[in-house]
């Protein structure tokens, strides 16, 4: 549900909300499929955000429930690249988002390919 926090005068959420919308909704889906990712940090394997896009066609307003549909669309050794679908109360959808990851062994690394195991492990 948007909070009243979430929005700005004119009781529409902020767009910044949305990357924080896309963000849960991603942390679930890689629950869902078996990619805990505070258990994959646990093992050294750090996923960051490097990419983020979102097109607003209608806004989402305070108290609106909203639910988002997640799609992995791509995924390699190094990245995963995610689709997002907000579907507004009134069965509308917003334009997905999507935000490629990369998967470096440590904060300043560049990225570098996920073992087999953990690739099977999310697929």
């Amino acid at each position: 549900m948007a909070n009243y926090y979430e929005t700005d005068q004119m009781g529409v959420v902020h767009h910044s909300n949305h990357i924080r919308y896309f963000e849960e909704a991603r942390l679930d889906f890689m629950r869902t499929i078996g990619c805990d990712a505070a258990e994959m940090e646990k093992d050294g394997i750090i996923i960051p955000n490097v990419d983020a896009y979102a097109k607003y066609e209608k806004p989402v307003r305070f108290a609106d429930r909203v639910s988002i549909a997640v799609r992995l669309v791509k995924f390699s050794g190094a990245t995963m690249r995610y689709e997002y679908t907000m579907r507004l109360p009134d069965g509308s959808t917003n334009i997905p988002c999507g935000c490629p990851t990369a998967a470096p062994p440590q904060p300043a690394a560049p990225p570098t390919a996920l073992s087999a195991g953990i690739l099977n492990r999310c697929r």
